[in-house]
């Protein structure tokens, strides 16, 4: 909506009889991983996208700026994206980048935003699409790799829209995100859940029951 230095919570909070949090949809579905997902068992966890928890706290970083895993410069040389900068892992490996490969590469897809046609023609074999989604995976592998190695995490948990096309990412990603991490961390724990329509919601309400609630482990 290229709204700018608008205060949303204040603004919504003087036309709403109710108290309310603001965060982004990234940091909820965090906190909802840590409170009834991947925080059972880990205190120290990464949500592809990316969501950051360290010691059972979700990382909101300078102004709310945490996270912002789309916006890692990987190869300035390469296409320009809408935060303004050139090569951001998002405007390589994101689903409009992926789409849009593909588009060049000659394969149709037909109307709407494609994805389907994209998911049907990796179904079907095509050999353009999946070295798209390989090299899309691989990528997105070795920039995961340097955040783990960073922040020493053992675990991350893939969700979100696009988790469709794992199947053809996923096997890339883990080589690429094993094969650049250092040694004592290699024994990373990868999982992928399901998306439905209903998860930031349920992301959102989870704010509410961190902001109430004791975030210790069961």
């Amino acid at each position: 909506m290229d709204w700018r230095d608008l205060s949303l919570g204040a603004e919504l909070g003087r036309a709403l009889p109710v108290p309310l949090l603001v965060d982004n949809d990234l940091r909820s579905s965090t906190t909802a991983e840590l409170l009834f997902g991947m925080g059972s068992d880990h205190d120290d966890f990464l949500v592809l996208g990316i969501g950051v928890v360290l010691e059972r706290r979700v990382q909101r970083g300078a102004s709310g700026f945490s996270g912002e895993f789309g916006h890692l410069p990987v190869d300035p040389a390469r296409p320009r994206c809408n935060c303004g900068n050139g090569g951001c892992l998002q405007a390589l490996v994101g689903q409009t980048a992926l789409l849009e490969r593909a588009r060049r590469a000659g394969v149709g897809l037909g109307s709407g935003d494609g994805l389907a046609e994209l998911i049907d023609a990796a179904e079907g074999g095509e050999r353009a699409v999946l070295t798209i989604l390989e090299e899309a995976g691989e990528l997105l592998g070795r920039s995961v790799a340097g955040v783990v190695n960073v922040l020493a995490i053992k675990a991350i948990k893939v969700i979100g829209e696009s988790h469709v096309l794992w199947p053809f990412l996923g096997p890339a990603f883990t080589a690429a995100t094993v094969a650049g991490t250092i040694e004592p961390l290699r024994d990373l724990e990868i999982t992928v859940s399901p998306w439905r329509d209903t998860e930031h919601a349920r992301g959102a309400a989870c704010l509410l029951l961190a902001r109430s609630e004791a975030i210790t482990r069961p």
